[in-house]
């Protein structure tokens, strides 16, 4: 069985006549997937045999990059849009920096796949993504890997409602002063180095979820089948965390009203940025230890954490 190394570096030569910006957006793709893979309990040489083989993937390209027209670039002034909707299919989502006033969006179409683009009188900018014949290669749909890259301001004055089926969402770098709601299934979601002034939503099914070093006015992310990990996270009110069949993990994790933690068939770990005296604490697991009590009192804020078939093992930075 080859390992990950190996898989990559013969698809590389299989598709090195793709021009190279394609090239390593299919190499980073098909890596993600193997570390989720990887994340999720199975070994290196698992996860690899569980994919196509490097010969399919290399394959299904061909007619994707003959289809392929060229790549759309669209900018609005930020300040004359109050919030962004977008909906996609089938492709990553990523929302980075623009580093100007403007909002703009890069994205790929053809005779696959198009996008309508509407800036209404009330200031919402809706993206919509259609399919307009069904691709019957390797990924189902189209172009898995090609992402539509959405660009804000460092700090943006609005919200965000940003949705796939089927890709990872990532984003990073900028700050929201509304509610940032992120949803896919299937795929992963990384959020890090943003603050979000109202409520910060993800959901994934079957996806890890990856949030560090934020801050929100509340927090609520929620999978199935995936990982939550939070890293130096921090919410002015609640923080809820929910998983099935997988683990939590936090480090300096901090609310300023309520945390509850809750997984079935998986162990929650690590470090909140607290007093365990601060909290009315209830916990509860089957088949597994807990360093938390079961139920205590006394505190002004709650610490709910629960799992089944996991250990918990939780500790306190003060």
């Amino acid at each position: 069985m080859m390992t990950k190394a190996e898989f990559l570096n013969q698809l590389r030569g299989m598709i090195s006549n793709l021009p190279p910006e394609e090239v390593e957006r299919t190499i980073g793709y098909f890596s993600e997937i193997i570390d989720d893979r990887i994340e999720d309990g199975m070994s290196e040489k698992e996860a690899v045999a569980g994919m196509e083989s490097v010969e399919s993937v290399a394959n299904s390209l061909v007619p994707m990059q003959t289809e392929l027209k060229d790549m759309r670039q669209n900018s609005y002034l930020a300040s004359r849009v109050r919030a962004i909707f977008l909906k996609d299919v089938n492709s990553p989502v990523r929302l980075v920096c623009s580093d100007s006033d403007l909002i703009t969006l890069d994205y790929y179409e053809s005779s696959y796949k198009a996008y309508h683009i509407d800036l209404s009188q009330s200031e919402e900018l809706v993206i919509r993504c259609e399919i307009l014949r069904k691709w019957s290669g390797l990924f189902g749909f189209n172009y898995a890997f090609r992402p539509f890259t959405l660009g804000i301001p460092k700090t943006y004055f609005g919200s965000l409602t940003l949705e796939t089926t089927n890709g990872s969402i990532s984003s990073g770098g900028v700050d929201v002063s509304g509610s940032l709601a992120l949803k896919t299934s299937n795929g992963r979601i990384t959020v890090e180095n943003m603050t979000i002034g109202k409520l910060l939503s993800l959901k994934s099914a079957n996806g890890r979820l990856a949030l560090t070093g934020l801050k929100a006015g509340e927090i609520s992310a929620r999978t199935s089948n995936g990982k939550i990990e939070a890293i130096n996270v921090r919410a002015e009110q609640n923080v809820a965390l929910e998983s099935s069949n997988s683990g939590i993990h936090v480090e300096h994790l901090f609310s300023g009203s309520s945390i509850r933690l809750v997984s079935s068939n998986g162990k929650i770990s690590g470090q909140i940025d607290d007093s365990l005296r601060t909290f009315n604490v209830k916990s509860r697991t089957s088949n597994g230890s807990s360093t938390l009590p079961s139920n205590m009192g006394g505190g002004t804020k709650d610490l709910n954490v629960f799992t089944s078939n996991g250990r918990i093992d939780l500790g306190f930075l003060m």
